[in-house]
Parts: structure tokens; C-alpha cells; sequence
């Protein structure tokens, strides 16, 4: 998988009154191996009972960050900061949804065990 959005957020804080700092998120790009699993394969359409998705190791994330924080940019990079803390949470969400041993399962097969869908013998 190789993935490079194009999200751009941004985000003013204001306190009192006046803006204290600006910051922007922008260029995701998320690269790993991405494995798509075919389980438990039967002879009627669709075909397979279900699909299960995972990434063997953690991808690789990153994210571009534009930072004004006024009074302390001269003090700390709080871009590296900023930046360092979202691509440790982006990290997290994806770990725990898809990097083994999690993984993203969808069930075509009402019948199909939830135990064996998500988990491979």
C-alpha cells in the first residue's frame, strides 16, 4: 500500500480574544505491505466467506505540519512536536485495527464463525 492523500486541516487557537497559534496538517502518505485475505473459500458466489486485511508490520506514516505558535516558536520546534505526536496516534489506530495479530475482517457469510474469520487456523 502505498497511500498519499492530499488532507489539509487546519486549526486556529484563540484565547481571549486573540489567536495564539496556527496549525496545518497536510501530504499523509501512508506506505506498507498490505495483505487482503480470501478465508475460507466455497463454491457459490461470492465465492469466499469472508476477507481479512492486515498489515504484517506497522506501515510507515507521515505527515506534513505547519506550525505558528506564538511566544514559544522562538523556545521549541513545536512543528516536530505536533508532528511527532500525530504520527505516533495515526501509528496507534492503525496498529490496533490492522497490524498483526488485529486485523479488519468483513463476514459475506452470515453463517461463518467470527472466531475463524479473524483468526487464521
Amino acid at each position: 500500500l502505498s497511500y498519499k492523500g492530499d488532507c489539509d486541516i487546519s486549526l486556529n487557537l484563540r484565547a481571549g480574544g486573540a489567536e495564539v497559534a496556527k496549525v496545518k496538517l497536510d501530504n499523509l502518505v501512508i506506505q506498507g505491505n498490505l495483505v487482503i485475505e480470501l478465508v475460507r473459500l466455497i463454491d457459490v458466489p461470492p465465492w469466499f466467506s469472508g476477507l481479512r486485511v492486515y498489515f504484517p508490520d506497522a506501515p510507515e506514516v507521515a505527515i506534513d505540519v505547519h506550525t505558528e505558535v506564538f511566544m514559544l516558536d522562538a523556545f521549541y520546534n513545536v512543528g516536530t512536536m505536533v508532528q511527532t505526536r500525530v504520527v505516533q496516534q495515526v501509528k496507534s489506530v492503525i496498529g490496533g485495527a490492522a497490524v498483526l495479530p488485529n486485523c479488519f475482517t468483513l463476514d459475506f457469510n452470515k453463517g461463518m464463525d467470527p472466531f475463524r474469520l479473524k483468526h487464521p487456523r
